[in-house]
């Protein structure tokens, strides 16, 4: 927004501006730093911001920052007014309120909780060993009850974003009953099964193993995909009576356990790896590079999980320094210890009708093998994207808050 234009002369005590930054005192005594160009991004005004949907009408690249000025700056005890001027004039109002949900955020990994950065709620993510989870196994919700009752359906939803697992009984026994409860919330994620997969015993040679009657060790569904499905759900149609008892575990806590106590193996699990697979029904490769433990910055130098993808039989061996090779397996197979502990992995007989809820990029699910010349056990499952039931959740919350 370049112009010829003369820029007016500034007609206010601009003290708390220092040539890029103002400096905004709050009616608690506290102040805040803010750049300029932050503050003229971020006008809250219709011309600049959809009041409904809160999409930016002003796109950054359209403003001179290079001479942007605050013509005028007034803190009337609630809002902070700016005059602006880049070549054309601007009017911006920010409620104090509002810009106090930001002190202490900038060059920091929280996000304000102003509804818009964040939920105005966050919902705490709560590790869990056996002893944790097993209230919330004990308590399955209803399948009528989630379909019918906003409330019981919030309160599934908050225990799947706090414990990444929520167990729902009472379901038909009928294909794609599944397919109600996604749609319930929201939409199923359609992968390279469909919109649903069976896991049933399949006889074909080309079949994946987990089409089988064999157990199935603990791991994270579809490593291989360009993004990993958030949601699972399994519905058991019919339950095996001997065997085939499904097991969790919370990659949350078994990963923190070995931050806390192995943390030179947690730091070499952070470095990608390839994920691949040769779907033989449909002739076609996938393949995607994860770190095994998926991190981002935290606060104060903190290191934060954000996902876990355990999934040994479609991770190749690293392709590592040959000095990192046995770190790399060593932590691996410490990794996998953790999920193998009896007082960290819940195991639970499904029941018909049963229907099991969990976070894909942190719970890990796995089954004991059963006879499948004796038993027929048929599961039927889905998946979702994660942010389907935040967005919802959040929905429900602020609605019955």
């Amino acid at each position: 927004m370049e112009s010829s234009e003369p820029t007016p002369e500034l007609t206010s005590d601009l003290s708390n501006y220092d040539g890029s930054v103002i400096k905004v005192d709050f009616p608690d005594g506290s102040s805040e730093r803010f750049h300029v160009a932050w503050l003229r991004d971020s006008c809250q005004c219709e011309q600049c911001i959809s009041p409904l949907t809160k999409d930016k009408k002003l796109n950054p690249a359209d403003i001179d920052f290079k001479n942007l000025k605050p013509l005028k700056i007034v803190n009337n005890g609630s809002e902070l007014l700016i005059d602006w001027y880049d070549g054309s004039p601007h009017h911006s109002c920010y409620k104090l309120s509002w810009l106090m949900l930001f002190k202490g955020k900038f060059g920091e990994s929280s996000e304000p909780q102003d509804g818009v950065y964040a939920p105005k709620e966050i919902v705490g993510e709560f590790p869990w060993n056996v002893s944790i989870i097993n209230p919330i196994y004990d308590h399955h919700y209803s399948f009528e009850s989630i379909m019918t009752d906003d409330s019981t359906l919030e309160s599934l939803l908050k225990d799947i974003l706090s414990y990444g697992i929520a167990f729902v009984s009472g379901a038909p026994t009928e294909k794609e009953t599944v397919l109600s409860i996604a749609r319930r919330i929201a939409y199923e994620r359609i992968s390279g099964y469909g919109s649903t997969f069976d896991v049933v015993v399949n006889p074909s040679p080309d079949a994946h193993f987990s089409y089988s009657s064999n157990p199935l060790e603990l791991h994270t569904d579809l490593c291989y995909r360009e993004r990993v499905p958030g949601i699972q759900m399994l519905h058991c149609i019919k339950a095996a009576v001997n065997g085939g008892d499904s097991y969790f575990a919370d990659g949350l806590y078994c990963c923190q356990q070995l931050q806390k106590f192995q943390p030179e193996m947690f730091e070499i699990l952070t470095k990608p790896v390839m994920f691949s697979f040769f779907d033989s029904q449909r002739g076609i490769w996938f393949r995607q590079k994860w770190p095994v433990i998926v991190t981002e910055p935290g606060d104060q130098n903190s290191v934060i999980i954000k996902e876990v993808n355990l999934s040994y039989f479609s991770m190749r061996a690293p392709l590592l320094p040959h000095d990192q090779m046995e770190s790399f397996f060593t932590a691996f197979k410490q990794l996998f210890s953790y999920t193998r502990c009896t007082s960290n992995r819940l195991s639970c007989k499904l029941k018909d009708g049963d229907v099991v809820i969990f976070n894909n990029r942190r719970v890990f699910h796995g089954r004991e093998g059963y006879d499948s010349l004796k038993e027929k056990r048929f599961l039927q499952g889905c998946y979702m994207d994660l942010d389907e039931i935040q967005g919802l959740y959040e929905k429900l919350s602020t609605k019955s808050g």
